[in-house]
């Protein structure tokens, strides 16, 4: 591929990300105007007093499920709301710092949860500081606390905890950018993704 055509696409693709970016802005300033507000992340005591039953699946190995009728509604009602309320799915599961578990909805009147991963094999340089608390320094702590790192495979991914705002999106992929990294744009699975070098 010659270097104009590679330029071409690099300029559909980043018009491609302000349009996704743009419509994103636009859903939620009509949340805002409506009066939906965004949900920040609550403690995890709000899903712990749930009583949960362990499940198994071959494909997705241990999990809980926390079944409405099983529990008091006055603990239920506020759990499920968040999730609803976050649109907590399998795949945009709802959790937040120090929690123990990642939580989601899937049918009516039951919440999952499935422990987080922890001890995953983290990348660290001769000093011992992880590849992801070094990414982290190159954010001003304001946009570090609106993001998720995780470690995968040969890459360090950076998921947005909640919706970023125009005006954070683009600071996030400057500095991305800047750091070798990239925006991969896929839907609900959009996040940016760096080489651990």
């Amino acid at each position: 591929m010659s270097k104009e055509s590679e330029k071409v696409l690099e300029i559909l693709v980043n018009y491609a990300n302000a349009q996704e970016a743009a419509a994103v802005d636009l859903k939620h300033r009509i949340a805002e105007l409506v009066g939906v507000k965004e949900a920040s992340t609550v403690k995890e005591e709000t899903f712990t007093t749930l009583k949960f039953d362990s499940q198994k699946g071959d494909r997705l190995g241990e999990f809980e499920v926390a079944h409405k009728a099983s529990n008091l509604p006055d603990k239920f009602s506020p759990a499920y709301g968040i999730l609803r309320a976050s649109n907590a799915t399998i795949k945009e599961r709802y959790h937040g710092p120090g929690y123990a578990y990642s939580y989601w909805l899937y049918g009516e009147n039951k919440v999952y949860r499935q422990r987080l991963k922890k001890g995953a094999a983290k990348t660290v340089d001769a000093s011992g500081t992880s590849k992801v608390e070094q990414l982290k320094t190159k954010f001003p702590k304001n946009l570090e606390d609106l993001l998720l790192f995780e470690e995968k495979g040969q890459f360090i991914e950076i998921r947005p905890r909640h919706y970023l705002g125009s005006d954070n999106f683009a600071k996030i992929a400057a500095i991305v950018r800047n750091q070798g990294g990239e925006y991969i744009s896929a839907g609900k699975d959009s996040h940016f993704r760096l080489p651990k070098k």
